[in-house]
C-alpha cells in the first residue's frame, strides 16, 4: 500500500478482521479495521479514505495516502 490508498477492501475467507496501520515498519500506531466480506458480511469497504474510514478509535480521521501495513486477524487466522 506504501501510503498510496485512497480505498480499501476486506474479502478474506479465513480471517475475522483486517487491521491497516499508518506505519510503514510493522503493526505500530495508529490503525483502523474493517471485518471481513465472507465472514461477517458488513463494514468489508471503504471506497473513501478521505472521510474516515472503518472501526476504531482514528475511523473518523482521513486515511487517504496513510496506510503503510496491513495485518490480518480475528477469528479464524491461523
Amino acid at each position: 500500500m506504501n501510503n498510496n490508498s485512497e480505498s480499501i477492501a476486506a474479502n478474506g475467507g479465513t480471517c475475522g478482521l483486517t487491521r491497516f496501520f499508518d506505519e510503514d515498519r510493522g503493526p505500530f500506531g495508529k490503525y483502523i479495521y474493517l471485518f471481513s466480506q465472507t465472514l461477517a458480511g458488513y463494514n468489508y469497504r471503504d471506497p473513501n479514505l478521505y472521510n474516515g474510514a472503518g472501526y476504531g478509535a482514528y475511523s473518523h480521521e482521513n486515511w487517504a495516502n496513510r496506510i503503510g501495513w496491513v495485518e490480518f486477524g480475528g477469528s479464524g487466522c491461523d
